[in-house]
């Protein structure tokens, strides 16, 4: 009781100093009942505070049982680490394990939930798709795409490198070349979908048509789909109305690469 009432300070004493959320270290090994008594002396005085919890894994648990308002979306990674990885990963699976990842949780948390591609915690994502950037940019594209709230690892958009911990926590490189370059204002456009409401807010259906694996956002009458392909051979597919593409000339894919439209 001793340690709870201690912690129970230390959280109040950050939001009463103004802090609005908290990212919870390793927070799957603590109990759940830690978890329940913190947030609920939290909300008393401060009712839209938020927690995201640290969990490598499925957190419906932790999510229904008012401890966590969102977690940390690691499978999500994981998902895109074996698309990538895999040549066998066709566009059929990554549409389906997409899906799956979806499903598991209601909409309350699925538009909550803090999809990343790395973190201190991970090699970094540049390192980890063998720097390749016609799927580093469709990574992006695709967490974009993805409901939820994206999250951008500091260097991501200047294409920093680095190993597991030690190298993947270097300081930011703020002498970078990258960032006058034109893919660093590539990746500032692939930032941008972002300010589209029916891609922030919109229902999500996922499928695949032909070897083109996609995602629907929808809302009030407007839909923005991104087709995406992964592959070294060129793919025909024909679509109108595109507002940001990737190696993607408006008749067929050359190669990895995606293409967001305004249906």
């Amino acid at each position: 009781p001793e340690v709870l009432e201690y912690f129970k300070n230390v959280v109040l004493f950050w939001a009463d100093m103004g802090v609005d959320g908290f990212r919870l270290d390793v927070a799957f090994e603590v109990s759940y009942y830690f978890w329940r008594n913190i947030k609920q002396a939290l909300l008393a005085k401060h009712p839209d505070s938020y927690f995201i919890g640290e969990d490598w894994m499925n957190s419906e648990k932790r999510l229904d049982n008012f401890q966590w308002d969102s977690v940390m979306n690691y499978p999500f990674r994981f998902a895109l680490m074996r698309y990538f990885g895999d040549e066998n990963k066709d566009s059929k699976w990554i549409s389906n394990r997409l899906s799956s990842l979806y499903v598991r949780y209601t909409n309350t948390y699925n538009d909550k939930m803090l999809n990343l591609l790395d973190s201190h915690d991970t090699p970094r994502w540049y390192n980890t798709i063998n720097f390749d950037r016609d799927k580093y940019f469709l990574s992006y594209a695709l967490l974009m795409m993805y409901p939820g709230v994206p999250e951008i690892y500091y260097g991501n958009e200047i294409f920093m490198e680095g190993e597991q911990d030690p190298f993947n926590r270097r300081g930011m490189e703020w002498d970078s070349k990258e960032f006058d370059s034109e893919d660093n204002k590539f990746f500032k456009e692939i930032l941008n979908l972002r300010k589209i409401d029916a891609i922030k807010y919109g229902e999500t259906r996922f499928g695949e048509t032909n070897g083109i694996a996609y995602i629907k956002r929808s809302l009030n009458k407007e839909t923005y789909t991104i087709y995406f392909y992964k592959g070294d051979k060129p793919i025909k597919f024909e679509i109108k109305n595109a507002i940001l593409s990737k190696n993607y000339n408006g008749k067929e894919f050359n190669k990895t690469g995606f293409v967001v439209v305004k249906e």
